[in-house]
C-alpha cells in the first residue's frame, strides 16, 4: 500500500475503502437501493471518503473495482434472465400470430424490461453519483453502461428482429387505437347502453395509453445503454411497412366511386398519425431527418396502394366506366414507379383465372377486353 504513495494511514484507507464497497455491495444485492445523496450531511461525508481515496492515488483502482462488481453481477444473473425471458417472447412471437387486440406481447415485453431496469438502476444511479463529484480518473457510469451494452448485444437470441417488428407492430395498433377512441365524442345524451359502452373505451384508452408510456420509458432506458437502435429503431421500416399494407388493404374497397375520399383518407392516416407515432418512438427528429421519414411514408403508402389497387384492377375493368375515379387514382400513383410489369402479370393471370375459361361468353369476353383497352 505505501507503494502507492499514500498520505493517508493505511487503517485510515482500509476503512473508507470497505465503507464504499459495502455500500455498493448492498446496492448489487438489492440491499440499498441507492447511496443516500438527498442527505447533505452524507454528501458531505461521501466526499471526504472519495477525496482521502484521491490523494492516496486510489480512485482509478476503486473505479475499476466497482464496475467489475457491476459487470460481474450481469454476466451471471441480470443479463441471462432478462435474455432467457427475451428467447421466449422471441418464440413465442414467431410462433403465434398477434391481433389488433392483442396487448399480451407488449406486457410482456414491459415486464421484461422493466426487471432489467430494476435490477440494475440503483447500481447505475450509484455510480452517476459518484461521478458527479467530478474527481479525475472516477467516471464510473460510462464505463459501466459500456460493459453493460457489450454483454446485452453479445447474446441476444435468434428471432429478436422478429421480435422486435412484431412488438413495434402492436406498438402501433395500440397508439392508433387510442388516437382513434379519443376522438369518440361523449357529450351526446347518456342512456344506460351508451353509458357502459363510453365506460369501456375509457378503460380502452387508459390502457393504451398507459402502455404507450410504459413503452416509451423502456425505449429511454434502451437509449441509455445505447441499444435502442438495434432492438427499436432499426426495425421501426418494417413495422411501419407491416401496419400500412394491412390497413390500406382493409380501407380500398371495391366501392370504386370513393377512391379520391380513400386516397384522402390513407394520406390523413400517413401524415398524421403515422408521424406522430415514429416521433413517439425515435424522439423529436430535426427537420431533414423528419422530411426522411415523411418520405418514407409517402413512398410506402403508395407502393401498397399501387399493390391494392392493381390487384383489383380486374373488378375496376368490369365496372367500367364507374370505376372511373379508382382507374384515374391508380394512373397518378403507378407514375415513375417501376411497377408495369407487375402491373401487365397482375391482369394477365386474372384473364386466365377469371374470363378464359369454357363458361365466359364471347359476349362478356370481347366486352372486357374492350373496357380494358379502355382503362389501360
Amino acid at each position: 500500500m505505501y507503494e502507492l504513495g499514500l498520505v493517508d494511514s493505511m487503517e485510515e484507507v482500509e476503512q473508507t475503502w470497505n465503507s464504499v464497497d459495502q455500500q455498493f455491495r448492498k446496492i448489487l444485492s438489492n440491499e440499498l437501493s441507492t447511496f443516500p445523496s438527498q442527505s447533505a450531511t452524507y454528501r458531505s461525508h461521501l466526499a471526504q471518503q472519495l477525496s482521502l481515496l484521491n490523494r492516496n492515488h486510489l480512485i482509478a483502482v476503486l473505479r475499476e473495482y466497482l464496475v467489475q462488481h457491476f459487470t460481474s453481477s450481469l454476466h451471471t444473473t441480470v443479463i441471462p434472465h432478462f435474455l432467457n425471458s427475451y428467447s421466449a417472447a422471441a418464440a413465442a412471437a414467431a410462433i403465434h400470430k398477434t391481433t389488433a387486440a392483442d396487448k399480451n406481447l407488449l406486457k410482456r415485453f414491459i415486464e421484461m424490461v422493466e426487471g432489467l431496469q430494476y435490477s440494475t438502476s440503483a447500481a447505475l444511479q450509484a455510480m452517476s453519483h459518484l461521478d458527479s463529484f467530478q474527481i479525475p480518473d472516477m467516471q464510473c457510469l460510462p464505463i459501466a453502461i459500456l460493459r453493460f451494452r457489450a454483454l446485452l448485444s453479445a447474446d441476444l437470441p435468434d428471432g429478436c428482429s422478429e421480435l422486435s417488428v412484431k412488438l413495434l407492430v402492436q406498438m402501433f395498433k395500440t397508439y392508433c387505437l387510442a388516437n382513434e377512441v379519443q376522438a369518440i365524442s361523449f357529450s351526446s345524451p347518456s342512456t344506460p347502453s351508451k353509458s357502459r359502452h363510453s365506460q369501456a373505451i375509457s378503460r380502452e384508452v387508459t390502457e393504451a395509453k398507459q402502455l404507450i408510456d410504459k413503452l416509451k420509458s423502456c425505449f429511454n432506458f434502451f437509449s441509455t445503454l445505447g441499444v435502442f437502435n438495434e432492438l427499436v429503431a432499426d426495425h421501426l421500416e418494417d413495422a411501419i411497412r407491416m401496419v400500412l399494407k394491412e390497413s390500406i388493404t382493409e380501407l380500398l374497397t371495391i366501392n370504386f366511386k370513393d377512391a379520391d375520399q380513400e386516397y384522402s383518407t390513407v394520406m390523413s392516416f400517413v401524415e398524421g398519425t403515422c408521424v406522430s407515432f415514429v416521433l413517439s418512438v425515435v424522439g423529436d427528429q430535426d427537420s431533414e431527418q423528419l422530411d426522411r421519414w415523411k418520405e418514407f411514408l409517402r413512398e410506402i403508402m403508395v407502393r401498397e396502394m399501387c399493390h391494392v389497387r392493381i390487384d383489383q384492377l380486374f373488378m375496376m375493368i368490369v365496372e367500367y366506366p364507374d370505376s372511373s375515379p379508382a382507374v384515374e387514382n391508380l394512373r397518378t400513383l403507378l407514375e415513375d414507379r417501376g411497377m408495369s410489369a407487375y402491373l401487365v402479370e397482375s391482369v394477365r393471370l386474372a384473364y386466365e383465372r377469371r374470363l378464359l375459361h369454357p363458361g365466359a361468353s364471347t359476349n362478356d369476353i370481347l366486352t372486357q377486353y374492350i373496357n380494358s383497352i379502355r382503362v389501360l
